[in-house]
């Protein structure tokens, strides 16, 4: 263990320097995974459908309990002409066919608690960024365990494996473009009907459990792959509600046209029945403005006589509950990003909320204005409000949070690659009374020799616990409100 780091950990205030210090062992999580990985009896649950067309999906998507069909679907394209980077979903994919593949599952017992692993495979690609969408139901046949008792998951991971799955596979050549684990968000619903948002539980929020994405890895100096998985520290666990459902798209980012490569991936779930101190997972970003959709719509253009900046907000409330919030990081889509900040304080005190700024999607460029002027007028009117406060009684002052680490790139093969890096923001408390904002500074981060239109997300991710020990909150909150 780097004894400096353990030592930044100490200095954190709590909950945030438990979680730091857990976070340490992360090579440790991971050996730890994958030996549990390599000494399963695996159980088959079944194949994927090869008869689950469009007709068959729209009927899934109509139907009303979207758990209780057992199905698994491998499906298999090609990148679109318009190349990735503007490729939003498998609606743009050429040459689309489902794949057989086995969903295994095994489930061993570790003194207390129980390891439930599902894998699939095999999945085959040729490179060329190719796609490899996956869904089933019950993720972890956790149905029927929850119809037995409490379950709360202590550990997760999401990885990408070799064909024998003796070993992880980072990015390259595995890209892991989303991965949910949802009790709320339906992969039909969403694609035919644009229900991104998915059935409320009994707090009234939609809930995605689990998810990985293409930006979880970390540099390699912070241990890569192994900060994937998520491993709470010892008496801390998020509670199960509802039966979930797993989807995802896996690249192979490899040339097109390599040679074939066969490869899978798991799901890794440590649960138990005791009682944990309940943490809840924070996903929240700016709204777009345009409906169904998660993504802002941002037009690059070289050939324009001025390239595009942009600069989007979002209030972020979570009455009527209390919150201390720590392990904070972003998600964006860093080509693309030159900052994100995270203000504790309300639109006014930033100065957002009115001209130029009045909507929260501002084209920059079409005020004669750029990121760096937009980042000089907002930390100018968090300092004006923060004189007012300083000669009045009753005023809070409006706090800069965090912003986004520009240390955030690795060099790959002549590439730069985007790794998480985890946000400097300190543990803090938000209350129901009080609001934060998340502002997304856009631009593209490299020269570009054709238009693209980028669908981007502007999202923070965080942890949280209750502000009092006797406070009801949900285990996971997707939104920047609280329904």
């Amino acid at each position: 263990m780097d004894h400096s780091k353990e030592a930044g950990c100490v200095t954190q205030a709590f909950p945030g320097n438990v979680f730091c210090l857990s976070s340490l062992r992360s090579e440790d999580d991971l050996a730890d995974i994958l030996r549990h990985v390599h000494v399963c009896d695996w159980k088959s649950r079944y194949t994927t459908c090869m008869t689950c067309n469009i007709t068959w999906e729209m009927e899934a998507a109509n139907h009303h309990s979207f758990v209780d069909f057992d199905v698994a679907i491998l499906r298999h394209g090609q990148s679109s002409p318009r190349g990735h980077d503007e490729t939003e979903n498998m609606n743009d994919m050429q040459n689309i066919e489902n794949r057989h593949a086995v969903l295994d599952i095994c489930e061993h017992d570790q003194q207390a608690t129980t390891w439930t692993i599902e894998r699939m495979a095999p999945l085959t690609g040729q490179g060329g960024y190719d796609w490899h969408t996956f869904v089933w139901n019950d993720a972890g046949q956790f149905r029927s365990k929850l119809s037995g008792g409490d379950v709360w998951i202590t550990a997760y991971a999401f990885l990408p494996m070799d064909a024998r799955f003796s070993h992880p596979l980072g990015m390259p050549p595995i890209h892991i473009h989303h991965e949910h684990v949802t009790s709320g968000q339906d992969f039909w619903r969403y694609h035919h009907h644009g229900e991104i948002w998915g059935q409320p539980n009994t707090y009234g929020t939609t809930a995605v459990e689990f998810d990985v994405h293409g930006d979880r890895q970390c540099l390699h100096d912070s241990g890569g792959i192994s900060c994937i998985p998520v491993v709470m520290p010892d008496g801390y666990g998020m509670k199960l509600l509802l039966t979930m459902q797993t989807f995802g798209d896996l690249n192979d980012v490899r040339p097109k046209g390599s040679a074939k490569f066969t490869f899978g991936f798991i799901h890794a779930y440590r649960w138990n029945r005791n009682y944990q101190r309940l943490v809840g997972r924070l996903v929240t970003g700016v709204r777009p403005l345009r409906p169904y959709h998660d993504t802002s719509l941002l037009l690059f253009d070289p050939q324009a006589s001025a390239m595009a900046e942009y600069l989007v907000w979002d209030t972020l409330s979570f009455a009527p509950y209390n919150l201390t919030i720590f392990a904070s990081f972003w998600h964006t889509h860093h080509q693309y990003t030159a900052d994100q900040w995270l203000v504790k304080g309300s639109a006014q005190d930033c100065g957002l909320g009115v001209a130029p700024y009045s909507k929260r999607f501002v084209n920059l460029t079409a005020h004669n204005m750029d990121v760096d002027d937009a980042m000089s007028y907002i930390l100018s009117s968090i300092a004006s409000k923060q004189m007012q406060c300083s000669r009045a009684d009753r005023c809070v002052e409006p706090r800069l949070l965090c912003r986004m680490d520009q240390a955030r790139w690795e060099n790959i093969d002549g590439r730069l690659q985007e790794r998480k890096v985890m946000a400097t923001c300190p543990p803090y408390h938000l209350y129901a009374n009080e609001t934060a904002i998340l502002i997304g500074f856009h631009k593209p981060l490299r020269a570009l020799s054709a238009p693209v239109l980028e669908n981007q997300h502007t999202a923070y991710y965080a942890y949280y616990i209750p502000s009092s020990a006797t406070e009801r909150v949900p285990h996971m909150i997707y939104g920047g409100t609280v329904p």
